[in-house]
């Protein structure tokens, strides 16, 4: 009956313990001025796999990626107009909310492509 006790105590500190190595990672996104970005684009990676996670800040500049394991994870923001920054954070230990403060986006090349329309038949009708 005691090993029966014993087992049953395991699993659940082991459960309580698994349960607690989900973290959320939060950040603003700022220019070099200071000023937050509303709608920059921010990747999230884990170290060694493939898959990611994709959010828009909010409105104050603001993005969040909830309910995470606890890993090395790589970082990419960008947004139109501005140069991407990129940085890796080592959560592997982390056992709560973690925050990014150093997000600063500085004016660079990140531009849109420019588009050019032909057309060989004229399109403008000629009603009368």
């Amino acid at each position: 009956m005691r090993i029966i006790c014993t087992i049953i105590s395991l699993f659940i500190f082991a459960t309580g313990a698994i349960a607690q190595s989900k973290i959320s990672i939060r950040g603003v996104v700022k220019n070099a001025e200071g000023k937050t970005m509303p709608n920059a684009s921010v990747i999230l990676y884990f170290k060694g796999q493939k898959d990611s996670l994709k959010t828009v800040s909010n409105d104050k500049g603001i993005f969040s990626f909830q309910n995470l394991p606890a890993k090395n994870v790589s970082l990419i923001v960008s947004f139109i107009g501005f140069k991407n920054f990129s940085n890796s954070y080592d959560y592997s230990n982390a056992t709560d909310d973690q925050s990014i403060f150093d997000i600063l986006l500085s004016p660079g090349d990140n531009l849109l492509q420019g588009i050019t329309l032909e057309s060989n038949k004229s399109l403008w009708l000629d009603r009368q």
